[in-house]
């Protein structure tokens, strides 16, 4: 994923896939945004972002939003043929961790970690920081996802890479469930595979778990001998069975995006 105009290597922290074969890769380190075709793996539209991204959620109206941590921005981009940069939004804190639903944003944020439901302008509706009993709920909530079951009203699912846990909430920001196992340490990207199932990206152990929803029983599908090594974000195409993950190696970058078969 790395190109002539790249001046540092890729830090690959979201992948998103689109319709007809597309996908958005968020490069961190490049200040970019990537699309990329998947059939010939043609890198087919590069947008140059205000400041360094970190994570990516889809819009209705072919449009995605994208946090800016460091500006305390959300950036809007239209997915419409080549990439280009639409309007910005402010927000009250360090955002990374994005996803949408029903005309709102669900956004997490750090120092403090909080998650935050708001509006398209980012006026704030509810946001929840702490747990029942008035402890802090979150520390490093880096990315989450909204996902819709069978016969259930939307959910989230937020991972949390200074508590290493998984926090299920309603979509008005009740807790639900909290997920948490001795190999599910630091935590990053995740996404639904189906119904109460989520794919999970775990750094600090190199492995791609499958997480179980209703039972919290967490497998693991990929380690670092399938050649994950400290993976970000990852993606999955339903209808081909088949998921992208991006890396972050100790030593150096990885440029590349790695697909897997699901069997």
């Amino acid at each position: 994923m790395k190109t002539s105009g790249d001046r540092r290597e890729c830090w690959l922290t979201n992948v998103t896939l689109l319709t007809g074969d597309r996908l958005i890769l968020v490069d961190h380190n490049n200040c970019s945004l990537k699309l990329v075709v998947t059939k010939n793996n043609k890198l087919v539209s590069k947008a140059k972002l205000p400041g360094e991204p970190w994570d990516l959620c889809l819009l209705p109206g072919n449009r995605a939003a994208v946090t800016l941590p460091g500006l305390k921005k959300i950036q809007f981009v239209s997915t419409q043929g080549n990439l280009t940069l639409q309007d910005v939004v402010k927000v009250d804190g360090v955002c990374h961790g994005i996803d949408f639903c029903d005309d709102n944003l669900l956004v997490s944020f750090t120092t403090p970690g909080k998650v935050v439901l708001m509006d398209m302008k980012g006026k704030v509706k509810k946001s929840v920081d702490k747990d029942s009993s008035g402890k802090p709920l979150f520390q490093f909530p880096s990315y989450l996802t909204v996902t819709r079951e069978s016969q259930t009203p939307p959910v989230i699912y937020v991972s949390d890479r200074g508590t290493n846990t998984i926090t299920k909430l309603s979509i008005s920001l009740e807790v639900l469930q909290t997920y948490q196992d001795p190999i599910l340490i630091i935590p990053y990207g995740l996404v639904p595979v189906g119904d109460n199932q989520l794919l999970v990206c775990v750094s600090f152990s190199h492995n791609i778990l499958l997480l179980d929803t209703l039972t919290g029983k967490i497998t693991q599908l990929l380690g670092k001998e399938d050649g994950i090594e400290r993976p970000h974000s990852v993606a999955y195409c339903s209808p081909k069975k088949m998921f992208f993950v991006t890396c972050w190696l100790n030593d150096r970058r990885d440029n590349f995006v790695k697909v897997f078969n699901l069997v």
